[in-house]
């Protein structure tokens, strides 16, 4: 389960949550605490900042809804959809060290706080967040999909995915590496299916 959360996530990260809890009412009713309510009636703006403490409630609960999807699965989800839109220029398609460069603007268009760094070796990319405002290994493993999912539309086959430490489990950062080899074009390669 999450900490307490002072942070918040751009409405960006939140609008597709919200999307499909609404596509289920009276289910997301039941699965949302009453305070989250709203978030089922007033508009959700993508430029706005709402606090990641709803967010991982409201993730928990469309996961609930929607059991035939993992957190893992739901980071994979909303990386292929917010890479193909509004954030799109942070894949540079057969760059796959570029774009894992560009890991870290990505997470400061969603997150206003923790620090994501990224250190490269010929075919590993590890990921590091210190100093996110939520201790969860939901959100961790969601993360995992996320950072996978970036990579592979950079043009990856992901062979290996590893956490090395997790705030979750009492270490000061969380830490993912990904060992990969080069694959298809996101033009070529089949659409994944979780």
């Amino acid at each position: 389960m999450a900490t307490p959360s002072t942070g918040k996530i751009k409405g960006t990260g939140v609008v597709g949550i919200v999307r499909g809890l609404r596509a289920e009412r009276e289910a997301a009713l039941r699965a949302l605490p009453a305070a989250l309510h709203h978030y089922l009636e007033q508009r959700v703006v993508i430029t706005s900042w709402y606090p990641e403490a709803d967010y991982v409630l409201l993730m928990g609960a469309l996961l609930h809804i929607y059991k035939r999807q993992t957190w893992e699965s739901a980071g994979a989800t909303a990386a292929r959809d917010a890479l193909s839109g509004v954030y799109r220029n942070i894949v540079v398609e057969g760059k796959v060290e570029e774009t894992a460069r560009r890991m870290r603007v990505n997470w400061r268009n969603y997150h206003d706080t923790g620090d994501l760094t990224v250190a490269l070796e010929p075919g590993i990319v590890r990921v590091t967040v210190a100093d996110y405002c939520l201790i969860s290994s939901d959100v961790c493993q969601l993360n995992r999909g996320y950072f996978a999912t970036i990579l592979e539309l950079a043009g990856a086959q992901v062979s290996a995915r590893r956490k090395l430490s997790c705030r979750a489990h009492g270490d000061p950062v969380c830490v993912w590496e990904y060992a990969w080899h080069p694959g298809a074009s996101r033009s070529t390669r089949p659409a994944s299916r979780d």
